[in-house]
């Protein structure tokens, strides 16, 4: 895991930059159970490499919702020429909340800018494997935290896809967290869109995150974590995945940032221009943050607002 990350981001949350989305969990601060979705951008082609996540409140039965968003968004953002009105309305739905994270340089980030990366991002998966096959953790649950361990060992080890997994933990434990100390909160369901992050390992991340929001309680609170975490598993092959609906919400939230260059205002021709201009500016309901590392990391709020 990464905790600065994790407690980086729960700070910040805390902070005049998390207005908004403590506003919102204000509003659903008696509901239960809520879902995370996440998708991720990380063509090289793009200008930003994004995490995006959406979260909701369950206040409605999941096929009643998977069928609304089904309705205002019927398919992945690659596959239209320009946002629709509905999928904008969708989007902008007080019932969800939406992050986007830009991280450009995985590997300085997580290795807080080490001039050779290779040791210590070995050394933090053997500390890993250690205190998870330490932990009170049954043979399967444990098995991936070895398998890691032999990949890293060997040549042509990803760097890049590992420091990934690593910050897409932090990320999530952050929000957890947070949606944990500001509402009622029992389960909250995390789906991610079918990628190496989410698949290789056996889902490896929700693990990481359990931990890491664990260890937050424990810090500050002196107990446990009060809530349960489950995970979508996505379907290993075939076109579509059973919560397929639920990944277009991010996934039109990391179209958006990945392909936006953060420093002039989209063309107004642009596929993404309707979100852009209907939900980014101005919004009450998305924050969009970019994590850099300059001497010691930085967790910057990019905001758009209309003149």
């Amino acid at each position: 895991m990464h905790p600065t990350i994790t407690e980086g981001l729960i700070k910040l949350l805390k902070d005049k930059q998390g207005d908004e989305f403590r506003s919102f969990l204000k509003v659903h601060n008696l509901t239960q159970k809520w879902i995370i979705s996440a998708d991720f951008c990380f063509h090289k082609s793009f200008h930003n490499r994004t995490y995006a996540f959406t979260i909701m409140p369950v206040v409605l039965p999941f096929d009643a919702f998977l069928e609304k968003i089904k309705t205002a968004i019927p398919k992945d953002i690659k596959k239209i020429k320009v946002v629709s009105e509905a999928a904008v309305t969708l989007i902008n739905d007080e019932n969800l909340f939406h992050f986007a994270f830009v991280v450009n340089d995985p590997i300085t980030v997580f290795s807080d800018a080490a001039p050779d990366p290779a040791p210590y991002i070995l050394d933090t998966v053997q500390q890993l494997h250690k205190g998870m096959t330490g932990a009170e953790m049954s043979k399967e649950l444990s098995k991936p935290f070895r398998l890691l361990r032999e990949e890293a060992k060997a040549k042509g080890f990803d760097q890049s896809a590992y420091c990934e997994l690593m910050i897409f933990s932090a990320l999530l434990a952050g929000l957890m967290v947070t949606i944990g100390n500001n509402t009622a909160l029992n389960l909250i369901g995390v789906f991610p869109d079918r990628d190496t992050l989410t698949i290789k390992h056996e889902g490896i991340y929700i693990e990481l995150a359990r931990q890491s929001a664990n260890a937050h309680f424990k810090q500050h609170h002196g107990k446990d974590m009060h809530f349960e975490v489950g995970r979508g598993i996505p379907n290993e092959h075939g076109k579509h995945m059973w919560y397929d609906e639920l990944i277009r919400l991010p996934d039109y939230v990391a179209g958006l940032i990945s392909q936006w260059d953060m420093e002039t205002l989209p063309n107004l021709e642009a596929k993404t221009a309707p979100l852009f201009y209907d939900s980014y500016v101005d919004s009450k309901n998305m924050l969009v943050f970019n994590l850099r590392h300059q001497e010691q990391l930085y967790i910057d709020l990019i905001i758009a607002k209309k003149t």
